[in-house]
C-alpha cells in the first residue's frame, strides 16, 4: 500500500462511529454529544454564574455582554448599509440578534475538540487546548410545520488543561485522561467528564463567536454567486467583567498602515521570527492585533478582506529574506500567504465551509433538504490525521513534530480535485496535482501565480468542476469586490452549467441522473424562481424546498472526499452527499428563517 492509501485508511479508520482512544482527536457522534450536553456540557454550564444567579443563559450576565457588543455591531453595520435587514423584503441580509434571545432558539454541542498541538502557542505550560463548538439552532411550530433548523452562528469555548511540567512529557497525563474522556462517553459514564478534560473556570481561555453577519444572495451578487460576511469575535473573562479580546495574529490594517513607525516595528518581528512563522507557531504580539475582523464568501483569499497581512506588506518588503534557510517557506508570497493563512480571517477562509470548520452532524428532526452529509471542512478533516499523531506522541512521552501546516493544504491531501495548488511560485513547488489534473488559476486576480485547483486537463470540466471562470477584481472594501472577463467551458457527459447568477460560484457542471460518471451522485437543486416565490409567501423553508427542486447529478461527495472551494457536501449523514452551494442549506443562512419569538 502506498503511502497515499495509508495515510486515507488511517483517516476512515478515525472517522468511524466507534471511539477510538488512541486515534481520535475529535469527538461529534450526536448520540454522545447529546448525552454530554445533558450531563453538563451544555453551554449554560461553561459560562460562569456570578453569586450563583442563574442557571438560565440567556439571563446570564456574561452571556448577556456578548449578545450586547454583537448587537452594537450589527446595528453598525445598518447604519453603514441602509439596505440591510432582517427580513427577505431587500437584497441585503442582517442576522437577527433577537435570535439569541428567542424563547425557541438554543445551542447545540457540535463537538469536542482536543487541540493538543496548539501547545506552541501558549508561553506557559499547558496542553494545549480542548475546544467546544455549540452551534445556534431553533425549534418552531409555523403553520402547521415543525421547523428545526441550525443557524451560521457558532461559539467555542476554549479551554486551556494545565501541563505537570514545562516539558511535552507533562501532558501524558492530560492524553490518558482524555482517553479515559472518550472510553466513558461512548459508555455514557458522564460523572468526571469535567475532571478529564481539564475545563473549570480557570481553565477558561476565551469565549470565540463566528456568526454570518450578512448575506447577499446571487440574484443581487450574481457575478460573485452571492456576498457573505462572517464577524469574529474573542472575549474574555478580566476581574469579574467579560471584556473583547485580541484576534490571534490578525493585525489591526488601518492603525498599523496609519503608523509608519508600527508598521516598522511589525516587520521587524516578522523578519525576527521567521522560523515560527515558518512552522505556523508563531504568535504576534498584542500591539499589534485587531479586536474585531470580518471574513467574506465567497472566493476566499482572492478577496482582500480576507487577506490582513497582505493588506499591510507586499512580497518585495520580503525580498531580501534569505529563504534558504527555511524549510516550508520558500518564498516572499508564500510568507505573505503563511501569514494571512495564520490570522483568524484567513484561516475561516481556507478550505472551509462557508467561514466554518466544524458544523457537527444534524440531529433528529433536521430535514432532509436542509442536512449536512459530512460534519467538518475538508480543512477539518484533512487535519485530523495530524493532531491525533500528535496527541499519539504526547502519550508515549515522546517530542511531537510542532509544524502546523497551511489550512489550504494539509499533510493528508495528494492533490485530488479541488485540492490548492502552485502555478509556479517557489513557495509552493511541493503543492502538485494528481497525474490526470491540472492547476488551474480560475477565480484569481489577472497575473496571480502563486495558489490555483486541481481540476481536469482537458478542455472540458468534469460534473462539478467550474464551467463559468472569470477574473477577480478585489478591493479593500469586500461590496466592491467585483468578477469580469468571465468564460464559459463546456461540461463533460452532455451535462449543462449551473450558473453564478444562481449561486454557483465559478459555475457547476452537472448532470442527468440517468449518467453514469463514478463521479456524480443524484440530488436536487431548487427551482430560483418558485422557490423564493413560495418563500415569499411566508410558507416554511422545508415546504417550499420540498415542492419546488429539479434532480440533477452533482459531484459525488464524503469525508474522504472533500467538494471544492465554496461548496459544501449535503445530504444525509453517514452517506456519500452532493456538492451544492452551502447557502442552498438554510442551516447556512442568515435569511428564510422562522420569524423569533
Amino acid at each position: 500500500m502506498n503511502k497515499v492509501s495509508l495515510a486515507t485508511a488511517f483517516l476512515c479508520l478515525m472517522l468511524t462511529n466507534e471511539v477510538r482512544a488512541d486515534l481520535q482527536s475529535a469527538l461529534w457522534d450526536t448520540d454522545i454529544v447529546e448525552r454530554l450536553e445533558s450531563s453538563g456540557l451544555g453551554l449554560s454550564d461553561l459560562f460562569p454564574t456570578p453569586n450563583q444567579q442563574t442557571a438560565d443563559l440567556k439571563r446570564n450576565p456574561f452571556y448577556l455582554s456578548i449578545v450586547e457588543h454583537l448587537k452594537n455591531d450589527l446595528t453598525a453595520l445598518q447604519k453603514a448599509d441602509p439596505k440591510l435587514s432582517v427580513t427577505m423584503a431587500t437584497s441585503h441580509r442582517l442576522f437577527n440578534i433577537a435570535w439569541l434571545k428567542s424563547n425557541n432558539s438554543f445551542f447545540e454541542l457540535a463537538g469536542i475538540v482536543n487541540r493538543a498541538d496548539r501547545q506552541p502557542f501558549h508561553q506557559s505550560s499547558s496542553c494545549g487546548e480542548i475546544r467546544l463548538i455549540y452551534r445556534l439552532a431553533y425549534t418552531v411550530l409555523e403553520k402547521g410545520h415543525d421547523i428545526h433548523s441550525r443557524l451560521p452562528f457558532t461559539i467555542n469555548m476554549v479551554f486551556v488543561p494545565p501541563s505537570e511540567s514545562v516539558s511535552f512529557k507533562g501532558c501524558e497525563k492530560h492524553v490518558k485522561n482524555w482517553e479515559t474522556f472518550l472510553h466513558s462517553a461512548k459508555k455514557g459514564e458522564t460523572s468526571e467528564i469535567k475532571r478529564l478534560l481539564g475545563i473549570d473556570s480557570t481553565s477558561l481561555k476565551s469565549v470565540e463567536i463566528n456568526m454570518q453577519s450578512v448575506r447577499w444572495p446571487s440574484t443581487t451578487r450574481g457575478d460573485l454567486a452571492a456576498h457573505a460576511e462572517y464577524l469574529l469575535r474573542v472575549f474574555r473573562i478580566v476581574d469579574g467583567r467579560m471584556q473583547l479580546a485580541s484576534l490571534e495574529n490578525t493585525p489591526d490594517v488601518d492603525r498599523i498602515k496609519s503608523t509608519p513607525a508600527l508598521k516598522q516595528s511589525l516587520i521587524s518581528w516578522i523578519k525576527e521570527n521567521l522560523e515560527g512563522i515558518n512552522t505556523g507557531t508563531a504568535t504576534a504580539p498584542e500591539e499589534f492585533l485587531a479586536k474585531k475582523a470580518t471574513s467574506v464568501s465567497p472566493r476566499g483569499l482572492s478577496r482582500r478582506a480576507n487577506r490582513p497581512w497582505s493588506g499591510i506588506f507586499k512580497p518585495e518588503d520580503f525580498a531580501q529574506v534569505d529563504f534558504k534557510k527555511l524549510t516550508y517557506i520558500k518564498s516572499p508570497a508564500a510568507l505573505l500567504r503563511r501569514l494571512d493563512d495564520s490570522s483568524c480571517a484567513g484561516c475561516h477562509q481556507n478550505r472551509s465551509v462557508a467561514g466554518f470548520h466544524l458544523l457537527g452532524v444534524d440531529r433528529k428532526g433536521t430535514s432532509a433538504f436542509n442536512s449536512l452529509a459530512v460534519p467538518g471542512s475538508p480543512h477539518f478533516m484533512n487535519d485530523l490525521n495530524r493532531r491525533a499523531v500528535y496527541l499519539e506522541s504526547l502519550k508515549n512521552g515522546g517530542k511531537p513534530d510542532i509544524f502546523r501546516p497551511f489550512s489550504e493544504r494539509t499533510l493528508t491531501e495528494a492533490g485530488e480535485a479541488g485540492a490548492h495548488c502552485g502555478l509556479g511560485d517557489p513557495g509552493f513547488s511541493t503543492w502538485t496535482c494528481s497525474a490526470e489534473l491540472r492547476c488551474q488559476s480560475y477565480g484569481l486576480e489577472s497575473g496571480d501565480k502563486t495558489v490555483g485547483q486541481c481540476f481536469s486537463a482537458g478542455k472540458v470540466s468534469d460534473v462539478g468542476e467550474p464551467c463559468e471562470i472569470g477574473t477577480m477584481i478585489p478591493d479593500t472594501n469586500p461590496h466592491k469586490d467585483k468578477v469580469k472577463h468571465t468564460q464559459n467551458r463546456s461540461c463533460s457527459n452532455n451535462g449543462i452549467c449551473e450558473e453564478n447568477y444562481v449561486g454557483f460560484p465559478e459555475g457547476m457542471c452537472a448532470v442527468s441522473c440517468d449518467s453514469k460518471s463514478k463521479q456524480m451522485n443524484c440530488g436536487s437543486i431548487a427551482l430560483l424562481f418558485e422557490f423564493n416565490n413560495c418563500l415569499g409567501k411566508g410558507l416554511p423553508f422545508t415546504k417550499c424546498l420540498a415542492e419546488n427542486t429539479r434532480p440533477a447529478g452533482l459531484r459525488i461527495c464524503s469525508t474522504d472526499i472533500p467538494c471544492r472551494d465554496d461548496y459544501i457536501c449535503a445530504g444525509p449523514p453517514e452517506k456519500a452527499g452532493t456538492c451544492i452551494p452551502p447557502y442552498f442549506l438554510f442551516q447556512m443562512r442568515v435569511d428564510g428563517h422562522p420569524k423569533p419569538t
